[in-house]
């Protein structure tokens, strides 16, 4: 499973770039204990590099070079799974001053992309009550999403799901090729109040099923769902 994210889910502690010189963020450690193949942090895609067999995780990154976004519409067109964390305006705690690259982007850069495919992302208006926090189901997955876009245009090769209070769709299921890619208009899911129980082991314990549900996209068709113990929601 390839993981690309402009998220800070990877703490580099210093020194050479080794295996054992960062620290992961605890959604790193919860997918990697629920996903069925090992997670790889990559930077960069070149040309092939992806095949079929493989999971594509693309968490709000950083603008992709075309010759990237050509491999990732390649490889779902060619029968790939990618699940992509597009979010409109992202409220993610920023560790360095405005403007820094190392920040996460505001907004999602993966707008060639979806152009590509016909989806239109929009973001929420600022003061609506998209702009704060949202819960959502999906198929009976709880999701708490924070200032969540929505999908304004869908074309017929895809499905709107999630619906946000407003009605509008968080969520895309879109068949592309003879592959699928799961469209989530949030990365925010993946921050650590949204979702993370206490201690981190105790999954009956979780705020929401943002983790268990990017992993159970990650592993479809791969095994069943395994939802394991039901939450005691806080």
């Amino acid at each position: 499973t390839i993981v690309m994210t402009g998220l800070p889910l990877r703490t580099w502690t210093g020194g050479e770039l080794r295996r054992g010189a960062y620290i992961d963020a605890a959604a790193i450690v919860a997918l990697r204990q629920r996903v069925a193949r090992p997670l790889v942090l990559a930077d960069s895609l070149a040309a092939g590099s992806l095949n079929t067999n493989d999971r594509l995780l693309l968490a709000h990154p950083h603008a992709l070079p075309p010759e990237a976004l050509v491999e990732v519409d390649r490889f779902v067109r060619a029968g790939g799974r990618a699940v992509i964390l597009a979010d409109g305006l992202s409220g993610w705690p920023t560790s360095f001053p405005l403007g820094d690259p190392r920040n996460p982007p505001i907004t999602s850069l993966l707008t060639p992309l979806l152009d590509h495919w016909g989806l239109r992302l929009e973001a929420p208006a600022p003061g609506s009550t998209g702009a704060g926090n949202a819960q959502v189901n999906n198929l009976g997955w709880r999701l708490q999403l924070h200032s969540s876009g929505h999908f304004a245009e869908l074309p017929r090769n895809c499905r709107g799901a999630a619906r946000l209070p407003d009605q509008r769709y968080s969520m895309a299921f879109c068949r592309i090729g003879r592959g699928t890619a799961v469209v989530l208009a949030d990365a925010d899911m993946l921050f650590d109040p949204l979702w993370r129980p206490e201690p981190l082991w105790a999954a009956h314990l979780r705020r929401s099923d943002n983790i268990e549900w990017v992993a159970d996209q990650l592993n479809h068709p791969l095994r069943p769902s395994n939802r394991g113990l039901r939450p005691t929601w806080r």
